[in-house]
């Protein structure tokens, strides 16, 4: 696991498993995995993920276009305001429960 700079530990990045591809591990917000999981298990890979670091606003969950359907069908909603890695992404709002940005 990455040395976590946040003295958040849902905010930091957990190894884990990607089933739909064996042998590789990644580090994953802590925030995102259980819902993560559950898109895995029902079919869904994921290409990218974020928690938007207290922002919510910024946190997205981000798919292929071929699997736009199966994210709407289960309630997800695009997320505009998602830095995205290309203009026409997929990213998603996720449901979880997201870490508040701490205050100084």
């Amino acid at each position: 696991m990455a040395l976590c700079p946040y003295y958040d530990p849902e905010k930091c990045p957990v190894s884990t498993p990607i089933p739909f591809l064996p042998g590789v591990v990644a580090d994953i917000d802590a925030c995102l995995v259980a819902e993560l999981q559950k898109l895995w298990d029902a079919g869904i890979p994921t290409e990218a993920s974020h928690c938007g670091n207290g922002a919510f606003e910024e946190a997205y969950i981000l798919v292929d276009k071929n699997y736009a359907a199966e994210m709407e069908a289960q309630g997800y909603v695009i997320n505009p305001d998602a830095a995205c890695f290309a203009p026409t992404c997929n990213a998603y709002t996720p449901k979880s429960k997201l870490p508040p940005k701490k205050r100084k």
